[in-house]
């Protein structure tokens, strides 16, 4: 009986150490965006900036692909930022681009199952594939010509310079026993009127390795960028941009996601089976698969859960590139290309038809001569590529998901 008083007084005493660490670790995060908010302040009247919030200038819905259901429980794409190309194929949508970002897409997927892109050509773009929960990405490219997996949760990143061919594929692994994938793909532009990196480049992120932070009830994973003093591994090159997947439960109280003054190009996107939230000064509803544009001016955007479920919303926040900077992107056999004048983008793209196998710069005469950035690089056998032609219709589910996202776990 004693030695249980003893083992229970230890026991509350660790439990009172546990509760002053997370009551210090609480207080410390609360200085930190105190400071933070006075920090975006005292910078927006120094630049004679608005410090209102900001504001959802309007609201625009997904576009499914020709001859899908536009149903959020169906398998397939749905497009909530990007349009047509420098030829008009491709998806038309009202939010052509938003600042550095060319592309984000909402793809629910069978188990087992990947986009039937195949082996596809990618120049000058970076490509960020974003996994939600399901199956995990099994990587390819013929620079390395060898394969990364991408976890479920994960991140994975490509940064295709002057040329690269990849292929994604599913992979099934134990840990995540939903009955569906979901991804997002997002595609920027990493500064391509930049100094940047020769040779591509591909990077993978567990979650474990993504900062997360907790403001109240709202959970916030920093994808890329910085936010609060903390700076995501994932790399964003020479454009300024800031990605956050934030998780809020039901409830009355707002919060607030502080976003620098100086990104003029802000849209927040809710996910499939992510809720409804009410955004900005105006408290303007987004609903599952909508895109809401924000204005372009104020420290800091309100949101507030509306749905009975939790919400779930990422915030692409972005500095735009000067007029000047224009670039010119041309879609073609599954993939994509972005370039500084249109002659050099068709000109990338037919380099690919020419030879498939050996696209991109690192095949160049002069490849060889960049040591810096071959060094870690070794020139791959040629690979067997199959035949490359431009997606097949996506498969139909052949029924009904009727699931609901749940982040717990």
């Amino acid at each position: 009986r004693w030695r249980w008083r003893i083992g229970g007084c230890n026991g509350n005493a660790k439990a009172r150490e546990r509760a002053d660490e997370d009551g210090w670790r609480m207080t410390l995060l609360c200085a930190m965006k105190f400071l933070c908010i006075v920090t975006l302040i005292l910078s927006s009247v120094a630049r004679g900036t608005s410090i209102a919030p900001r504001h959802v200038q309007h609201v625009v819905g997904a576009i499914s692909p020709p001859g899908m259901g536009a149903r959020s429980d169906e398998f397939g794409p749905r497009r909530a930022l990007g349009s047509t190309d420098i030829d008009g194929r491709g998806v038309q949508h009202t939010v052509s681009v938003c600042g550095p970002f060319l592309f984000l897409e909402d793809a629910l997927l069978p188990r087992g199952k990947m986009p039937p892109l195949g082996k596809h050509p990618h120049a000058g773009l970076c490509t960020v594939t974003i996994l939600l929960r399901g199956d995990s990405v099994k990587h390819w490219d013929n620079i390395r010509d060898t394969e990364e997996t991408a976890k479920s949760g994960g991140i994975l990143c490509m940064y295709s310079a002057g040329g690269i061919v990849h292929a994604e594929e599913a992979l099934h692994e134990e840990g995540d026993d939903s009955s569906f994938t979901h991804i997002l793909y997002l595609w920027f532009d990493p500064g391509i009127h930049r100094s940047l990196p020769v040779f591509p480049r591909s990077e993978t992120f567990r979650s474990q390795q993504l900062p997360q932070l907790t403001e109240g009830d709202m959970r916030i994973r920093l994808l890329m960028g910085s936010y609060m003093g903390r700076t995501s591994p994932v790399s964003t090159y020479e454009a300024d941009i800031q990605v956050l997947d934030c998780y809020l439960p039901p409830g009355e109280e707002e919060h607030v996601v502080l976003i620098p003054s100086h990104m003029d190009a802000v849209v927040v996107f809710i996910p499939r089976f992510g809720g409804s939230g009410f955004f900005g000064g105006s408290r303007t509803l987004v609903s599952e698969l909508e895109t809401g544009v924000v204005s372009t001016r104020g420290p800091f955007l309100p949101v507030r859960c509306a749905s009975a479920s939790s919400l779930h919303f990422l915030l692409l926040a972005g500095k735009s590139f000067s007029p000047e900077e224009r670039t010119f992107f041309l879609t073609g056999h599954s993939g994509a290309v972005l370039a500084t004048s249109e002659e050099k983008a068709r000109t990338a793209m037919k380099d690919f038809e020419r030879n498939p196998v050996k696209f991109g710069n690192l095949f160049d005469v002069e490849a060889p001569n960049y040591v810096r950035e071959v060094e870690e690089l070794s020139l791959p056998e040629i690979s067997s590529l199959s035949s490359i032609s431009d997606p097949a219709e996506f498969p139909d589910p052949g029924q009904r998901l009727n699931v609901t996202y749940d982040d717990s776990g």
